[in-house]
């Protein structure tokens, strides 16, 4: 019948993805020879070699690490080989998994597979509850076109400087354009630098951490601006001009990660972390009065990490989720979570189930104990 039927286009679909899987992998690099699977005793998990002895991997894990940007060519030829020789493994799988009608056994959720579903829904919620909402309002629209009339006016006034300012070193453009083409499909950026921190302590879902203090560009963006979009891409805007060149020095200050959006009872604002070399006081000066060098204080957060787009809905989801859990494990926060951080690490053309955000708290932790701190 219908069961039947998609019990056996699921199993075509698991053996035509490997076929294909292996077709891609081995294409590169034809001609491997019978002495290669002899390496397959090594598997991959992350990027790092792991030997079949101490545990292996799942068909599941392997299949990830094969799609994986990250995997080397050569391990990804073994992995797939392994693979093929397990396809009757993964048949039975994906049959016990239609027979039992759950498919966990086949996307566990700690896998990475599993986050990837659970990221691509907590996307489609951002878009159906907050952002579609609000780009259906008139005054939205209205305010989209002028801001995108504003955006192409101030495109045309700085963007030949900025260009200008990157291809000073053709090489350095090179290596920029090839790496933002990675950054698109990254979680995390690479080739940017980010404030260094220091993990205290883990708690469900949030990590606690000491971060040093650094400078900052920043821009005000005024009352109840903090989640608005076109405040944001204003800001955002101005913040790069900054560092592409529309400085005292017309200097190219370099990206870092990740953008630094505050917000409290007051006002809101955005900043963008400044390089390491530089600190407020010896970063070139702003062209732009709006944009600001300030140094941010040292800091102790908790921060909690979220995927997509960094709404308002989402941001106070978050930002309610981390309180109770905060409170449930009682860690003092001292003004209770009225002020937060958002910290946007990716640039905007990164697919949005894989984008990191993370929402940050100011926290206070007890110093340890005398029990703690002496030796047994």
């Amino acid at each position: 019948g219908n069961t039947e039927n998609t019990k056996l286009r699921m199993i075509r679909l698991v053996g035509l993805l490997l076929l294909c899987t292996a077709r891609h992998a081995l294409s590169i690099r034809p001609g491997l020879g019978a002495g290669s699977r002899a390496h397959s005793v090594h598997r991959v998990r992350s990027g790092h070699r792991v030997c079949a002895q101490e545990g292996g991997l799942s068909w599941q894990e392997e299949l990830e690490n094969v799609l994986s940007l990250e995997t080397a060519q050569s391990d990804r030829e073994v992995l797939v080989k392994d693979l093929l020789s397990r396809s009757s493994e993964i048949v039975g799988d994906v049959a016990e998994a239609f027979r039992s009608g759950s498919l966990g056994g086949l996307v566990p959720p700690t896998s990475k597979s599993g986050k990837l579903i659970s990221d691509f829904e907590t996307v489609q919620r951002q878009v159906t509850e907050d952002l579609l909402p609000q780009a259906l309002k008139p005054q939205i629209l209205q305010d989209a076109a002028a801001d995108a009339a504003s955006a192409a006016q101030e495109a045309s006034e700085r963007g030949p400087a900025a260009v200008a300012a990157v291809l000073q070193d053709p090489a350095k453009a090179l290596e920029l354009v090839q790496q933002e083409a990675v950054n698109t499909f990254s979680r995390t950026p690479t080739g940017l630098e980010t404030p260094p921190y220091t993990p205290l302590r883990s708690g469900d879902g949030y990590e606690v951490r000491e971060y040093p203090s650094y400078g900052v560009a920043r821009v005000q963006m005024g009352e109840e601006s903090a989640t608005s979009a076109l405040a944001g891409s204003r800001s955002f805007r101005a913040l790069a001009a900054f560092v592409f060149g529309s400085n005292a020095q017309s200097e190219s200050i370099g990206m870092t990660t990740p953008v630094r959006t505050d917000v409290d009872q007051l006002s809101s604002s955005m900043s963008f972390v400044l390089p390491s070399k530089y600190s407020a006081a010896t970063a070139p000066a702003p062209s732009d009065p709006a944009v600001r060098l300030q140094q941010v204080e040292g800091q102790t957060l908790a921060v909690a990490e979220f995927t997509g787009f960094a709404t308002g809905g989402e941001v106070e989801r978050q930002r309610e989720q981390l309180l109770a859990k905060l409170r449930r494990d009682g860690v003092d926060i001292p003004d209770g979570g009225s002020s937060y951080t958002v910290f946007q690490y990716n640039p905007p053309y990164t697919i949005p189930w894989l984008r990191r955000n993370e929402l940050a708290m100011s926290v206070s932790l007890a110093p340890p104990t005398t029990e703690e701190t002496e030796p047994l």
